[in-house]
């Protein structure tokens, strides 16, 4: 078996990504720069310029996860004339997709069909569980499984564990690195907003994983129910000319192929400009080039692909550098401002001297931990509630946001432009 780690194979892999990022046939080169690759491109670009005589196919990708139940990472079998050859480890970080080990051997399987063929379950509860696994360390992988109404995790050795004995496993890893906790909470690093992959779970696992936490869904609402619920209002303020900027949601690129929603956020802020003195604040007037360009400042990742539309994750940490690059791009200064939300307190001031925000909460999705980001048009502050109006990017109108829900974690940022507002350049 033939293993090489991350260090050694870093500069091959990023040859190897430009590769696959301009070679979509039938494409224009501007579609193909800002279109993202999947983990199974990604790995099929890797591997042929690593093994480029063994003609080894992408196959399966199978979703990597951390202790807090957030992608992490892919595993992707390799395949020749269609039996298991190997595979490859991709690992989100914050300079990008890395690979993380891989395996090129006849007969080898994914870390995922390998670790189950030794499980000490079933056959067939293995046939039917979820394929996901879960990661610790560069190498540490286990695959949780269901036993008699119990969740076990199953490591490499085929030793299986209880839920209590795999928490003090990892805690020992982390103890032993130096990682503190606050270093692997979901508000440091790497927390991707990519609700749109991972809220898929049924009701009843959903209340079995909320607890004290709002769904993600269920905090936004329509005007209606909004008027219904709202109490009292105390204070409120919207963006100056909000309504004049058309509102995208998620269909408008779904049938273009892509969807994340933390583009298709910014992607809304800058419709708000464009519609405010701004003319140059989109790329040729187009909202899917405007899009695609967000995609890749953010270095959003693709995370999952369903019919023809690939999902992506943008992490959070990304963004506002992504903001502050694409308006230098379009001409104007901005300064872009990062502040914690835990209510509509840090939106007022903002939003009374007219700068559009984003917000971005952690929470779960039907049952699934996941983050989502929503472009911020005003507030209201209630005698029960406090809102914040967004575009939520499902809607292609404003909806109102609960802010005083519970939520695992939150953070704001505001766009102010430096540049005042001009004709056509």
């Amino acid at each position: 078996m033939k293993k090489i780690r991350t260090v050694i194979i870093i500069l091959m892999l990023v040859f190897g990504m430009i590769l696959n990022t301009s070679a979509f046939p039938g494409e224009d080169q501007t579609r193909a720069e800002g279109r993202g690759v999947t983990a199974v491109e990604f790995a099929q670009g890797f591997i042929d310029e690593y093994e480029p005589d063994k003609h080894l196919i992408a196959g399966e990708s199978i979703n990597i996860y951390n202790d807090n139940d957030m992608v992490i990472g892919f595993c992707i079998d390799l395949l020749k004339d269609g039996e298991p050859s190997g595979y490859v480890v991709i690992k989100l970080t914050e300079e990008g997709p890395i690979v993380e080990e891989f395996a090129v051997e006849e007969g080898t399987p994914n870390l995922y069909d390998s670790i189950t063929s030794k499980a000490p379950v079933s056959r067939s509860v293995a046939m039917n569980a979820e394929k996901k696994l879960y990661g610790f360390g560069p190498t540490e992988y286990v695959v949780p499984m269901q036993e008699s109404g119990e969740t076990v995790y199953i490591d490499y050795t085929g030793e299986k564990l209880s839920e209590k004995d795999y928490g003090e496993k990892v805690e020992f890893f982390y103890e032993v690195q130096g990682i503190t906790a606050e270093e692997r909470s979901v508000e440091k690093g790497l927390t991707y907003a990519c609700e749109a992959v991972l809220g898929n779970a049924d009701a009843e696992s959903a209340d079995a994983f909320t607890g004290a936490y709002v769904d993600g869904y269920d905090v936004i609402c329509t005007r209606n129910e909004f008027l219904t619920n709202k109490g009292e209002t105390t204070s409120s303020n919207f963006l100056r000319g909000y309504a004049k900027g058309k509102i995208y949601d998620d269909d408008t690129f779904i049938k273009m192929g892509k969807y994340a929603c933390a583009p298709v956020a910014m992607t809304n802020l800058a419709s708000y400009f464009l519609s405010n003195g701004y003319p140059m604040a989109f790329i040729r007037s187009s909202e899917w080039e405007t899009f695609n360009r967000f995609w890749t400042l953010s270095e959003t990742v693709v995370i999952g692909v369903s019919g023809n539309t690939q999902y992506g994750g943008t992490a959070i940490v990304k963004q506002a550098d992504a903001l502050k690059a694409y308006f230098k791009e379009r001409g104007y200064s901005v300064t872009v401002s990062e502040f914690p939300s835990t209510t509509a307190s840090p939106f007022k001031s903002h939003l009374k001297t007219n700068n559009p925000c984003l917000f971005d909460y952690i929470t779960y999705f039907n049952g699934k931990k996941s983050g989502h980001t929503v472009f911020v048009m005003g507030y209201i502050e209630t005698t029960k509630s406090d809102y914040l109006y967004v575009a939520d990017g499902w809607n292609s109108s404003g909806r109102y946001l609960n802010i005083s829900s519970s939520f695992m974690s939150t953070s704001g940022r505001s766009v102010h432009m430096n540049t005042a507002p001009s004709s056509y350049k």
